[in-house]
């Protein structure tokens, strides 16, 4: 049977610990702000008084503000009270979440006695209640809060002389007192500046509170909770780590996120402690944190202990208790030193730090540790003891860079005392970080060539995560390409324009000036790039104007005032059926019923169902009859069967239903701009004169989820940032948050036309979830929607692999919606798009297309040599040659991607063909425009007149 060893589950205690500390960091922020709400209770009477300027402030004159003060400072005090202790049992039980985590990642806890699991597992909550319960000086938590908020309660009376005595109005007035409550050396000033001596004597104690103590009482009660919570977070491990006998000390290091990095004290008290050393941190907001150090739970000392343990338990006698060789029995030389160096000192302290109340005598460092140090057997010479040198500096080699898998593996091998073995894991751990060494140098290299930021890779090494490193060289390595890409298209874009520039007799010399400067130097590239590219676009620019004159292109975008008129709102009513997506939660009769009134109320009386589904209704109707009142049975034939088909667009036309009433519900319609609200109202107008009871909801779908999309679009913070009055209303909102959310991608940074929408006959309703079935966008004609089911990897990837596609995809599909729902008949059996297909058809098959795939295959090499060939190139020729393929015989594959041969069947050849129209005239194509110029042009001039 194979030797039991540790689960290597993935476990950090610097993740909790700096989770603790920005769970700390909310707590202190709660009490600044108990702090200022209080300063703005008692500014505000004191505004309020009868203030006699020529005498300084006090409470004592006035009854009522004092009044008000007393019950504001004693709020203040409890609520302060209160959050501390919340706080410190919170991250007390968040220590206990901790060191439960770190249990199970060394061993499966399901494999322990209960006995054995309760003891490793116990939260240790009367220590807690003690802890909460000690006595600081003389005083407990009560008594210390008290002391800051009657500190805070002197300074505000200072601050409010200060502040009434130059007239200020009860805003300017709190303002002020609360800048100088946050800066009491401003109120030092001030307050001496104005009344003399004689005041700043009877202040002094509010001034000057003695060492370790802040001026500020806000500072002051912030840093006792931070303190208080900390020492209850690491109090808590102290007490858990007793228990774990596995645990032979702990190792203190020093917090990469530490805002105060150079704290000599935290330098010099790193390192390996006994476990009853009681570490509550060095100092106050110390980040320092303590790791676990551990021996191996199957080790040989380990089994044998719990053999004899268990024969003990069999003769009723106590077993002879076992201690670790592995256990630390010694203080660190850096903390003896530190000791050894500050007794003297000691003497002139105003106060103690925890650590060396806890650990020394009488608090003293004089009198040495109280603590009770291990004693451990001597042991045979360790054999680890001449490769040490070499362990330690693979440690340190591995910490660097993160190898934590290759770190665990050698102190398994370490504490396994196996040499041959720990010398095979250092020279992996040499030659891995060897590699990563190489890598990071070359990545620095070509960062500093190209002016890249390595901040990723910096923020990834000082985190130790050799998965982090290996990413950020990677997304650099990507950025360096993207930037040389950049670059090497641009040479290449700016050598071509001159030389067509130079055959048409252009003046192209600023161009050439700039080629000739950045070939040379790349600096010059880095430092001017947005004026070069500026002046070659302006070049490309007489290029193009002189090279497709005679091609149309859409009218720009005009943005509307959309305030215009004063229209009401029509309100819409509420639908005759509720719908709620399918909730499992809820009993097999209650979703049967929620499916059935939606579907009945969706398809009317006359069964207006979607096409090919009037059976799937009949059956489901008849089965709901047949087994209502059946749970389970109206499962397997109700509910499975609408699950199974819901997602082919059932589930997009039972949610008009849920959004007819989100319209019904809402209160706050009026957010409809004024122009919009007339095309809003007269959808409204449709779906209520309609006979939905017969016709069914389904016959105003798209009303009612173009009405829906004016109310979203109304609300959608990005669309309204972009400005509502350039956005068509009948663009679909999901283009916003939604596809911001799901694809990181924003839409107004390469926003699709107004006027595009806006041509659209009707709303055509965006559905964005797809099936198992959707690897690609879609316009269906069934369900008289566009599906781009932005679920699906495939799809996915293609939106954020290239900026091109987003408008591209819109032009295409939305442009098959166009051709399909024209109220003049489909475009696809209209003469003049016939005409127009079966001209280019007869030119492009004169040699089956050869000429043409040539050049698409030319092209592709050309950009590959170049290396500057993008995915948006691949979008570019992948529509090229989509469109060639429904015009070449027999629609074979021209280039690497495009339909298969049996799509192209009926009028798909039409339409297809109408969709790269749309696409070419809205959106543009350089590459279509380049190789195939007249279809290009032909096809955009025929849209042109299509608008």
């Amino acid at each position: 049977m194979g030797k039991k060893r540790l689960k290597t589950n993935r476990f950090s205690i610097m993740d909790f610990d700096m989770a603790h500390y920005r769970t700390t960091d909310s707590y202190t922020k709660a009490v600044d702000k108990l702090f200022a709400i209080a300063t703005n209770e008692i500014t505000n009477a004191a505004s309020k008084a009868d203030f006699d300027p020529d005498k300084p402030f006090s409470f004592d004159d006035y009854p009522k503000v004092k009044a008000q003060m007393q019950k504001t400072v004693a709020s203040l005090t409890s609520k302060v009270q209160s959050v501390i202790e919340t706080g410190s049992r919170k991250q007390w039980l968040f220590s206990c979440k901790k060191n439960d985590a770190f249990i199970k990642s060394i061993f499966d806890t399901s494999k322990l006695k209960k006995s054995e699991l309760k003891q490793m597992t116990d939260k240790c909550l009367d220590a807690l209640y003690a802890f909460q319960a000690r006595k600081v000086a003389g005083m407990n938590l009560s008594q210390r809060v008290w002391k800051y908020t009657d500190q805070f309660r002197e300074q505000i009376e200072h601050a409010l002389d200060v502040g009434l005595g130059e007239g200020r109005s009860a805003q300017e007035l709190s303002r002020d007192v609360r800048q100088n409550l946050n800066d009491p050396n401003r109120l030092f000033r001030r307050v001496r500046d104005k009344r003399g001596n004689l005041v700043l004597s009877k202040a002094a104690k509010a001034f000057h509170p003695g060492r370790g103590v802040y001026r500020s009482s806000y500072k002051n009660a912030m840093r006792l909770t931070r303190s208080e919570i900390n020492m209850a977070y690491r109090e808590s491990d102290y007490q858990r780590w007793q228990n774990l006998d596995f645990v032979v000390g702990f190792e203190i290091k020093r917090s990469n996120h530490e805002p105060l990095c150079k704290c000599s004290t935290c330098e010099k008290l790193v390192g390996r402690y006994p476990k009853t050393f009681k570490f509550v941190g060095w100092h106050p907001q110390c980040m320092c944190f303590a790791i676990p150090i551990i021996e191996d739970y199957f080790s040989e000392g380990r089994k044998n202990d719990r053999v004899n343990r268990l024969k003990a338990a069999l003769k009723g006698t106590e077993a002879k208790k076992y201690i670790s060789p592995e256990t630390i029995d010694k203080m660190p030389e850096g903390f003896n030193n530190w000791v050894d160096a500050h007794v003297e000192a000691q003497k002139n302290w105003s106060s103690t730090p925890y650590f060396i109340k806890d650990n020394f005598l009488h608090g003293s460092l004089k009198e040495g540790l109280k603590i009770k140090l291990p004693i451990v057997p001597e042991a045979n010479v360790d054999p680890l003891a001449g490769i040490m040198p070499q362990i330690n500096n693979a440690r340190q080699i591995a910490s660097k860079w993160g190898l934590t898998v290759q770190s665990s593996m050698l102190e398994q091998c370490v504490a396994a005392k196996d040499v041959p073995k720990i010398k095979s894991r250092i020279a992996t751990i040499e030659q891995k970080a060897l590699m990563m060494e190489q890598a990071d140098k070359k990545i620095r290299a070509k960062c500093d060539k190209w002016g890249l930021n390595t901040y990723i890779l910096d923020q990834a090494m000082n985190a130790h995560d050799s998965s982090l490193i290996l990413k950020a060289q990677a997304e650099l390595e990507t950025r360096y390409l993207n930037a040389e890409r950049d670059y090497n298209t641009y040479i290449s874009d700016a050598r071509k324009a001159i030389k067509e520039a130079n055959s048409h007799k252009i003046d192209a010399s600023d161009v050439q000036s700039d080629v000739d400067i950045v070939a040379s130097d790349i600096r010059s590239w880095l430092m001017g790039k947005a004026n070069i590219k500026q002046r070659l676009n302006g070049l490309m620019g007489k290029l193009s104007k002189m090279l497709t004159g005679g091609i149309p292109t859409p009218p720009d975008d005009v943005e509307e005032d959309l305030n215009v008129g004063n229209v009401a709102i029509v309100m819409p009513k509420t639908p005759s059926v509720t719908y709620t997506k399918d909730d499992k939660s809820k009993t097999f009769v209650e979703r049967a019923k929620n499916f059935f009134d939606a579907f009945d109320a969706l398809y009317g009386s006359n069964e207006n169902c979607q096409p090919g589904f009037k059976t799937f209704w009949r059956t489901i109707k008849a089965n709901y009859a047949t087994y209502k009142g059946q749970p389970t049975l109206l499962d397997v034939n109700v509910i499975q069967p609408i699950n199974k088909h819901i997602g082919k667009g059932l589930g997009d036309h039972l949610n008009a239903i849920a959004h007819l009433g989100e319209l019904s519900a809402a209160k706050d319609l009026d957010k409809i701009p004024m122009k919009w609200r007339t095309l809003f109202n007269g959808y409204i107008k449709k779906i209520e004169s309609a006979d939905v009871a017969k016709e069914g909801y389904i016959s105003m779908y798209r009303e009612i989820e173009a009405a829906y999309n004016i109310y979203q679009l109304s609300s959608s913070k990005m669309a309204i940032g972009y400005g509502l009055g350039k956005i068509s209303p009948k663009m679909p909102y999901q283009f916003f948050e939604e596809m911001k959310k799901k694809l990181n991608i924003d839409v107004t940074q390469s926003m699709p036309r107004k006027r595009f929408f806006d041509s659209l006959e009707e709303y055509v309703p965006l559905s964005t979830v797809g099936t198992g079935h959707d690897s690609c966008c879609y316009y269906s004609p069934a369900f008289k929607y566009v599906r781009m089911p932005w679920n699906r990897t495939s799809v996915k990837d293609r939106f954020i692999s290239s900026d091109k596609y987003l408008t591209k995809i819109i032009y295409h599909e939305f442009g098959h919606a166009r051709d399909g729902l024209s109220p003049t008949g489909e475009w696809s059996s209209r003469k003049e798009w016939k005409d127009l297909f079966s001209t280019f058809e007869k030119k492009i098959n004169k040699d089956g297309g050869a000429a043409i795939e040539a050049a698409i295959f030319q092209k592709e090499k050309d950009l590959n040599l170049a290396g500057i060939k993008t995915k948006n190139d691949v979008e570019m020729l992948g529509a090229l040659s989509d469109t060639i393929q429904s015009l070449v015989k027999g629609h074979r594959f021209i280039w690497s991607v495009g339909h298969s041969v049996s799509y192209w069947k009926g009028d798909l050849k039409f339409k297809e063909f109408i969709a790269h129209a749309s696409e070419n005239y809205w959106g543009g194509n350089a590459l279509f425009k380049e190789l195939c110029p007249e279809l290009y042009k032909e096809m955009c001039k025929l849209m042109d007149k299509m608008k």
